[in-house]
């Protein structure tokens, strides 16, 4: 059992890695909802943490427009996220590769959040 635990900490470290602000454990998540039901997306609630200076106003209208979100403001720390004050929240259907893609503007912190099975 050992051994397979070493295996499974290795694997999720260099996860972890190419995910980069991504939260490992949602990342997770996710993936196997995309393959438990591959013609459907997961619904993500995620919470997104921007850099303190950060329009949340603007990246919410980016949010909502690009990636077809829902996003609210909020400023209270989530499960398994790090304290941060300049937060929004965002659910929409979507996949991991969306995720990581919106993970790439450079003024996120970090983005943890929860995948549920949409409803359809």
């Amino acid at each position: 059992m050992q051994q397979i635990e070493k295996q499974y900490e290795e694997f999720v470290t260099e996860f972890g890695k190419k995910l980069g602000k991504v939260d490992v454990s949602f990342a997770l998540q996710t993936m196997y909802l995309q393959r438990k039901i591959p013609d459907s997306l997961p619904k993500v609630e995620l919470q997104v943490c921007y850099k303190p200076s950060t329009d949340l106003e603007q990246k919410r209208v980016e949010l909502d427009n690009y990636f077809a979100c829902i996003s609210t403001t909020y400023f209270r720390k989530q499960n398994g996220a790090p304290d941060c004050e300049n937060t929004l929240g965002v659910e929409c259907l979507t996949d991991l590769d969306t995720v990581y893609k919106i993970s790439q503007d450079s003024d996120i912190i970090s983005i943890h959040g929860k995948a549920t099975l949409g409803s359809y």
